[in-house]
């Protein structure tokens, strides 16, 4: 089918709870479908382990093969689909998801930021020992270069521990969406905000180091890239709810 491009890609539930923390759930297929095109005609619906393959029967509609179920799609005005309706799920209404929106974008990216995080530990260790000895040979960094590496260590080590309690929370406190959240994740969105505002002096920061010419060119270029991790970071964050009161 020439067209299965259109209808390619993964659909959320409108019904799942995408205002709170809870949404992190999303990230590992919770309230999400994915239909993909096998290049047989048809178009493959993977949902819950179950693989189920449609036909097109008129524009917008498909037909289930070998089977009862039928699958319509909604379009936008600019030929977009949208929406996605089917029969053996009548309650749910699923919106088609952008390509950032998906889990594969958000893990490959959530990875990228975790390595270059856990960077900084060797990297910040080995300054460390250089600036011990720059102090015994009388030179010290100045006290905006040294403001600017301490809130990017700061930034690494509150994401990286974002990461796990997140996780952790996720399995202490998912167990009922009724239930308050316990403890670690109002301490983990806490962190969330607090990451973000050392995100914002970064950004001054990485700016001001190639104004006034911080460090070596190296370290500048990996303190940007630090930042951009960071501001992606960010992002990631606010997107599933993971910073500020979000409960």
């Amino acid at each position: 089918m020439e067209r299965a491009g259109r209808f390619v890609g993964v659909y959320r539930n409108s019904s799942s709870p995408h205002t709170t923390f809870i949404k992190i759930i999303e990230l590992f297929g919770a309230y999400r479908v994915e239909i993909s095109d096998p290049g047989d005609g048809t178009l493959l619906l993977l949902v819950e382990g179950l693989e189920l393959r449609f036909v097109e029967a008129e524009p917008l509609y498909f037909r289930q093969v070998d089977g009862p179920f039928a699958m319509v799609f909604r379009e936008d005005k600019q030929g977009r689909i949208t929406h996605m309706y089917t029969d053996f799920m009548p309650q749910y209404t699923t919106i088609k998801l952008k390509w950032y929106e998906t889990s594969g974008f958000n893990m490959t990216l959530l990875l990228g930021c975790i390595l270059l995080f856990l960077s900084m530990i060797p990297v910040a260790a080995i300054r460390a020992i250089q600036s011990r000895r720059s102090s015994s040979d009388g030179r010290t960094a100045t006290r905006g270069a040294r403001i600017a590496n301490w809130i990017i260590v700061g930034i690494s080590l509150l994401n990286v521990l974002i990461v796990v309690g997140s996780v952790w929370g996720k399995e202490v406190g998912l167990q009922s969406e009724l239930l308050d959240p316990p403890l670690i994740l109002i301490i983990v969105l806490g962190l969330g905000a607090l990451s973000a505002l050392l995100t914002v002096g970064a950004v001054f920061c990485a700016a001001l180091a190639w104004k006034d010419g911080f460090w070596s060119v190296f370290f500048r270029a990996y303190y940007t890239l630090m930042t951009i991790a960071a501001l992606a970071f960010v992002w990631f964050m606010n997107y599933w709810n993971l910073m500020g009161q979000r409960y």
